[in-house]
């Protein structure tokens, strides 16, 4: 089915002005639109590298893609003045939720009158989407996390210990907080690309061959050679974004407490109320994913109360490889599935 691109301006009620894109198809098969959200550091890539945005809209289904502040066609730099309070990274996942994800749903709520959205987000962004159905879930048609690490306490022994080592420098050291405003995720997966695919003679050579055959490493186990092409990883690693800080201390207090807790004024820790969740769900984790194991999902479909819900585990997948790699197609498949049980119902 044919489908029609756009890029939709946005602005917060706080400045700032966002990307919001759009894949609607000439002929929609279901009246739901579905809004994507990306993770740490990424962007509106993590959907459309892999053509995950692309397929969705093929089969008949009205998909939005939001670059988040300081992310994407939302970067620092595409920002016009005047400039928000809080260019100077001065933000953290409270924003997102509170400014950035209630502005794209009220430019598709307009465009879609009458229609509750389904909300899909890969890594962070699935974290935020489970929020977001937590606080407005009558406006939500289905929740899709993919990959996210709603228990952070699974993440890999070393994440954890790198976490627990970055908290304790920003929380005793003061001084750090007032210059220490970001983490440059971009040079660190720019060096990644580099280290991995490099070519060039001599440690370029080297390097790679060493990171491909050091199973201790954290980097080339976000992908899995065979599910996710090369020039798919690159295009993803190469156009990273700094992150936060405060994104950052709120997802290392997650993975130290083991609780979602997020507020700009007051936290609110939002992990005892999964049972809250009855709206349709379809989860997603893969089996070697060592950001978000399957078993961060234990406490998540241990606690939700949906009529309709699915939870897939896919074999020997990694973090990248559920939206840019071959086992998308799985969770496609199972998302088409679920829109058509919202249609029969609607």
């Amino acid at each position: 089915m044919n489908f029609q691109f756009a890029k939709l301006p946005i602005q917060t009620t706080d400045g700032w002005k966002l990307q919001l894109l759009s894949f609607l198809p000439d002929a929609p098969t279901y009246p739901q639109p579905i809004l994507c959200i990306h993770g740490f550091s990424q962007s509106h890539l993590t959907w459309t590298t892999g053509r995950f945005a692309h397929r969705l809209a093929e089969q008949g289904i009205s998909t939005y893609v939001l670059d988040l502040r300081g992310h994407g066609g939302s970067a620092v730099s595409c920002q016009e003045k005047p400039y928000p309070d809080d260019i100077a990274y001065n933000w953290d996942t409270s924003a997102f939720l509170e400014r950035d994800i209630p502005a794209a749903m009220a430019l598709i709520q307009k465009r879609h009158p009458g229609q509750k959205l389904v909300l899909c987000g890969h890594s962070l962004g699935g974290i935020l989407s489970i929020i977001t159905t937590l606080q407005r879930q009558g406006e939500i048609a289905a929740l899709i996390p993919l990959a996210a690490p709603i228990d952070a306490r699974h993440m890999g022994l070393q994440l954890r210990w790198t976490g627990r080592a970055l908290s304790s420098i920003h929380r005793r050291l003061p001084g750090v907080k007032r210059w220490w405003r970001t983490i440059p995720m971009h040079r660190l997966f720019q060096l990644l690309d580099i280290a991995y695919h490099g070519t060039n003679p001599g440690l370029s050579t080297l390097i790679p061959t060493l990171v491909r055959h050091d199973k201790r490493q954290i980097w080339p186990q976000l992908w899995h050679p065979d599910f996710t092409s090369s020039s798919k990883v690159r295009e993803i690693l190469q156009t990273s974004y700094p992150e936060a800080m405060g994104v950052v201390v709120d997802i290392l207090r997650w993975s130290l407490r083991g609780q979602l807790d997020i507020g700009s004024t007051q936290h609110v820790n939002y992990t005892p109320h999964f049972h809250s969740i009855h709206v349709p769900v379809i989860a997603a984790w893969g089996e070697r994913d060592i950001l978000a194991p399957p078993a961060c999902g234990d406490v998540f479909f241990r606690n939700i109360r949906s009529k309709i819900q699915q939870r897939l585990s896919l074999t020997d997948t990694r973090h990248i490889d559920i939206v840019a790699g071959h086992p998308a197609e799985h969770v496609i498949n199972a998302i088409i599935h679920l829109f058509h049980q919202l249609k029969v119902q609607h």
